[in-house]
């Protein structure tokens, strides 16, 4: 951003019927504003960042403490009829769309459930391409192309969070499955935690959004799924297969599969046998 300029586009000629309406757009590095006891009257994109204190405000009766990430901007969309009160106004870089109330729905529409969320970086290209145009206003067909461009430049925020969400998810969902097979293969939990990139807390909180089980009783079910799998298809005894499946010895092997199953592994076996093989001898 450059200078600090609101730029009003209500009375710009218009030559094509695009449901997105600007009325202004504020261009605002080093924004330092106070609403006092404001209502709003037309929907508002805003993106902000490189807040320089925190700020205090009211927000439709509930009170706000904020202080913005140095390193990311903050997306937003305001209704209508939000009420603003500044306690405690704070210094920061901002760009937002202001579109008449006519457009509210087709903005609700563009947004989505995407209201609020941080993102790391501008679209350079777009908002140097932005910047442009808004000093050529006074050419006709201008006031169309900021219109479209914002449209552009929301939907390319929105679409890249969306992308750097999905990835992001997918990488904590790796390594959370990272850190259960090394658990299943006999890694101890906090090394294996450590390994894979997460504090204790983070751990925990993913783990919970992934398993039923808490890590403990989930290897316990895993051993004893390879222990079952033992005991139909091979002739190993209880002492073999407890070794085999990582259990401490054999008692423990026991307790926890008479536990699970209300059966011995020995008439598990057998059961199974007589099930499955009904015509041989056991």
């Amino acid at each position: 951003m450059a200078e600090s300029k609101y730029y009003f586009l209500t009375d710009r000629k218009r030559y094509v019927d695009f449901p997105f309406k600007l009325k202004e757009v504020g261009w605002l590095p080093g924004h330092y504003y106070a609403h006092k006891n404001a209502v709003l009257q037309d929907i508002y994109v805003c993106m902000s960042c490189n807040s320089r204190d925190e700020s205090l405000t009211e927000k439709d009766g509930i009170l706000l403490h904020t202080k913005y990430s140095h390193d990311k901007i903050h997306f937003s969309l305001i209704e209508p009829g939000t009420h603003y009160n500044t306690i405690k106004p704070a210094m920061h870089d901002e760009l937002y769309f202001r579109f008449d109330i006519s457009s509210a729905q087709a903005v609700r529409n563009l947004v989505g459930e995407y209201r609020n969320f941080y993102f790391p970086k501008w679209p350079s290209k777009l908002m140097a391409e932005l910047h442009e145009l808004l000093h050529q206003l006074d050419t006709p067909g201008v006031a169309d192309k900021v219109d479209q461009l914002a449209v552009q430049l929301i939907t390319e925020i929105i679409l890249r969070h969306i992308k750097e969400s999905a990835a992001d998810k997918n990488t904590v969902e790796m390594r959370i499955y990272s850190v259960a097979n090394d658990l299943v293969n006999g890694k101890e939990l906090a090394r294996a935690v450590h390994d894979n990139g997460f504090s204790t807390r983070s751990f925990y909180r993913e783990w919970k959004r992934h398993f039923d089980l808490s890590p403990k009783t989930y290897v316990q079910n895993k051993k004893l799924e390879k222990a079952k799998h033992f005991l139909t298809e091979s002739n190993l005894n209880n002492e073999e297969i407890a070794s085999l499946c990582g259990f401490e010895n054999v008692k423990y092997f026991y307790s926890w599969f008479r536990k699970n199953f209300n059966i011995s592994p020995r008439e598990y076996r057998r059961k199974y046998l007589r099930e499955y093989l009904p015509g041989d001898e056991l």
